[in-house]
């Protein structure tokens, strides 16, 4: 392709210079049979998967012998219900992704912040102790988000910066505004069916706006050998437009609108003149004007000139100062020139038109890289080897027009069919016998009559064949079988197999199934892996461009319902950060929560998971989701299980106290009765013995007194017996006194 000179100064790119290059891709696509050939192929392939073709394709087959057939030949979809089952795989997950920073100073500031967090942790004692001597409280320094007791689980948790947090709310804000999810849904059937999928990513409205191409209308360069739009020199939107769709798509009004006016009263042959040099205008069938409009985008180049002075804060890297194109340098300064890419778009309207033509606004670059920058427009050519790809529909085409002719036989076959006939010759017939009466014999009595004597029957022959058959014959059995056969080969030519469209057959076991649908999934892994790639090339554009749309402004935005809603105010600063952006694959993830959802049930009939987790986990959106709900759910089941046995545990202590106490009341009672008996026996033993003591003691006492009287009675005669005897000594002395 020849394309005018690009490094030139910026005053010499005008409107001409930029129509001379969009003429120079349009010539250059109308050269090429090859870009010509693909997009007639993606036109059948959409017309195809909508059950729409053209008649004169099967003519071979409903018009063999110049009659037309007693059947319709009309489309039996096999290629629509496998783009839908891995569509339903697409939408069935919800659109996920990772934001981080990956610029150097981003990443060391976010370093800084983690380790800022850390010394909180560490510190948070120490100032518990100085509130209680200052009797005050010191709060934490607020450092983006709540401080966890735990240094350990805090090391290990995943840290997000205050950029990455906006970038993540300003794309889900845009995903539900945009409706994206529904936006990329209706790419995924473009790659499925043609192997392409487009996108550009532009500011509308102030916010950043995702725009899906469909493939039919998109112009790139067909020389690139690589998969990704990205990296082609230019990419561009060609489509047909009726006047009043080109006003209210680009928003026109004065002279421009007055000039396509009159294009579309010009006569038919006046318009045609102008289409010499590639085709600007049609007109349809009922003679609407359409109008031919192309906005193309390309890498240019410019040179860029930088003055050279010291750095007084570093004199080790001078100081470089951009400076315009016609700078002129004064003595003894140092000017460098640069050659970086630029991107340059023109859009224009017809034969002659040109609406709008400049730089592209917005350009993204990085420190990093200066000189780099990418086009508005993001795509995959999947499996651009030889400069045309391969799709799903690619694949199925012509089984698909097979398998209508072998259904259309099958059709034509039942068309025909009947039941048997009998062949009789009327010549046959007895002479004054209706053939009435002939059918009434030949069904009641079982006998037909005729008369082989009868004038002119000698010489004829008699009954060449007796029937015809119009039954089913066996080309239907084989017809079946050739369609099952088809069936089969699609299903091996995608990888797309009954199996994982839940179609099982009785014999098959259960690893069966399940080895066909992982199979499967392998097959059609790298179909996912280009889409959700895209998808993120998509988003990472999107978030680059928050710094254009909302740098210094405050937002407010609605992602969480009616009630709850995100605050923040967009730093400018975040200009010097790079964004990465990982979409997450939904296959992958659909795959995960199949497999967790086999084992939840597997938990559930054993009873090792409550119902109230199970049917969280049924309602969750990811596989990391299920996880923490299982994870969760197989804790309380198991604090249930410790804590109904420990209650079975005391039940059962309990119980045995019980016995035990029912045990020992025979043992008590017996003791008591032992006890009591022992008593018993005691008092009357006490009671014997204290009458034998007292019987003692009286006895002992009538002893002692009767010692007592005897001792008296003795002491009493001896003193008697003294006084005798005295008065017998002294009678004689006493007379004497």
């Amino acid at each position: 392709m020849k394309f005018p000179k690009q490094n030139i100064p910026e005053e010499r790119k005008t409107e001409e210079w930029h129509k001379d290059c969009l003429e120079a891709v349009l010539q250059n696509h109308k050269g090429s049979n090859k870009f010509t050939q693909e997009r007639i192929k993606d036109y059948e392939n959409y017309l195809l998967v909508h059950g729409q073709f053209d008649s004169k394709q099967f003519k071979y087959v409903t018009d063999m012998y110049g009659i037309t057939a007693p059947a319709r030949l009309v489309n039996y979809p096999i290629i629509m219900p496998k783009i839908d089952l891995l569509v339903g795989e697409v939408v069935s997950q919800p659109l996920r992704w990772s934001v981080n920073v990956i610029n150097k100073n981003a990443i060391r500031r976010k370093n800084e912040k983690k380790v800022q967090m850390a010394a909180e942790v560490l510190l948070r004692p120490h100032r518990r102790e100085i509130e209680k001597v200052l009797g005050s409280e010191i709060k934490d320094q607020e450092v983006g988000q709540e401080i966890p007791e735990d240094i350990e689980s805090f090391q290990n948790m995943k840290f997000r910066d205050a950029v990455e947090e906006q970038v993540h709310v300003g794309l889900q804000y845009i995903a539900q505004k945009q409706k994206l999810k529904s936006l990329f849904k209706r790419g995924f059937y473009d790659l499925a069916i043609t192997g392409k999928e487009f996108y550009r990513v532009i500011v509308k409205n102030g916010d950043p706006y995702v725009e899906r191409i469909d493939p039919r209308t998109v112009i790139y360069d067909i020389d690139s050998d690589k998969e990704t739009l990205q990296d082609c020199k230019y990419a561009g939107i060609d489509n047909w437009y009726t006047v009043n769709e080109i006003v209210d798509r680009f928003h026109l009004e004065g002279s421009v609108v007055d000039e396509l006016e009159e294009l579309e009263k010009m006569e038919t042959d006046q318009i045609m003149q102008f289409n010499s040099s590639y085709d600007a205008y049609m007109t349809s069938e009922s003679r609407a004007l359409k109008i031919r409009v192309v906005e193309i985008e390309w890498k240019s180049l410019k040179t860029i000139k930088y003055k050279v002075s010291p750095n007084k804060y570093d004199e080790e890297i001078d100081y470089y100062k951009m400076v315009k194109d016609d700078y002129i340098p004064k003595e003894g300064e140092k000017v460098v020139k640069r050659v970086i890419n630029d991107i340059r778009y023109c859009i224009q309207v017809g034969h002659k038109i040109v609406l709008k033509y400049g730089r592209k606004p917005n350009i993204i670059r990085f420190e990093d890289n200066y000189a780099n920058c990418k086009l508005s427009f993001f795509g995959v050519i999947r499996n651009a080897f030889n400069q045309s790809t391969l799709s799903i529909v690619d694949s199925l085409k012509n089984i698909q027009l097979l398998y209508n002719i072998v259904n259309y036989h099958i059709e034509l076959a039942l068309a025909r069919s009947g039941g048997k006939a009998l062949v009789y010759d009327v010549a046959q017939k007895p002479k004054g016998m209706k053939l009435n009466d002939v059918l009434y014999h030949l069904k009641n009595s079982g006998l037909a009559v005729i008369n082989t004597n009868e004038e002119g029957m000698q010489t004829r022959s008699f009954n060449q064949f007796q029937q015809v058959d119009l039954t089913l014959s066996q080309s239907v059995g084989q017809l079946i079988n050739l369609k099952v056969m088809l069936e089969q080969t699609a299903d091996q030519l995608t990888g797309i197999t009954a199996s994982r469209a839940g179609i099982t057959k009785s014999s098959d076991a259960v690893g069966v199934n399940e080895r066909s649908v992982m199979q499967s999934t392998l097959i059609t892994a790298p179909l996912f892996d280009i889409h959700y790639e895209l998808i993120g090339d998509v988003l990472n554009s999107s978030a680059n461009l928050f710094r254009y749309c909302w740098a210094d402004s405050d937002r407010m935005i609605n992602i969480f319902g009616d009630m709850g809603i995100e605050v923040f105010k967009w730093k400018k600063t975040s200009a010097l950060d790079e964004i990465g952006l990982f979409v997450e694959n939904s296959a992958k993830e659909l795959s995960k929560k199949q497999s967790m959802f086999s084992m939840m049930d597997r938990m559930a009939s054993a009873g090792s998971l409550d119902p109230l987790s199970t049917m969280k986990a049924l309602n969750a959106e990811s596989a990391v989701e299920v996880e923490k709900i299982l994870t969760d759910g197989i804790k309380v089941m198991q604090e249930k299980e410790q804590a109904n046995q420990e209650s079975m545990q005391q039940i059962e202590s309990q119980k045995n106290e019980i016995e035990a106490q029912k045990m020992q009341v025979p043992i008590e009672v017996a003791k008591i009765n032992s006890e009591t008996d022992i008593r018993v026996a005691e008092m009357k033993i006490n009671a014997d013995q204290g009458k034998l003591d007292q019987e003692q003691e009286f006895q002992s006492d009538g002893q002692s007194v009767a010692q007592q009287n005897e001792l008296d009675k003795m002491m009493l005669q001896n003193s008697n017996e003294e006084d005798k005897q005295a008065m017998q000594q002294g009678s004689p002395e006493g007379e004497g006194v």
